[in-house]
Order: structure tokens, then sequence, then C-alpha cells
């Protein structure tokens, strides 16, 4: 979805070989996002999917900016 509106980002796609990471922030669902600001700081955090929900991550992503 960034590259087709020409937005460049950096991104991170983890693979939680161990779970660790899943324990830690207490995930139980798929799909589970999470959004980061700058500092490394959990600024949001969502379940579950619904046709549309993009347009919410796109809205809290634009606030970090």
């Amino acid at each position: 979805l960034a590259a087709s509106r020409g937005w460049t980002t950096d991104l991170m796609v983890a693979y939680d070989k161990n779970q660790d990471f899943k324990r830690a922030l207490n995930v139980n669902v798929t799909p589970h996002v999470f959004i980061f600001d700058k500092d490394g700081k959990m600024v949001y955090s969502h379940t579950s999917y619904l046709p549309g929900g993009e347009m919410e991550l796109i809205q809290k992503i634009k606030t970090l900016q």
C-alpha cells in the first residue's frame, strides 16, 4: 500500500521463532498489529481484521510523522 501511493517507509516484520515477543506482549490471536513510534514506544495495538481497517492504520501512522 505504501509503495503504491509513493510513500517511503521503514517497515519491520519480525519472525518470532521462540515466541518470546508473543509472550512479552500477550499476543493470543492473529492478526495482531502493533505500531511503535520512533522511540520504540508502542502507540497502537489491534487484533482481528475488518474490511477497510487499513484506513485506521494509515491514520495512526500519519499521526507519527
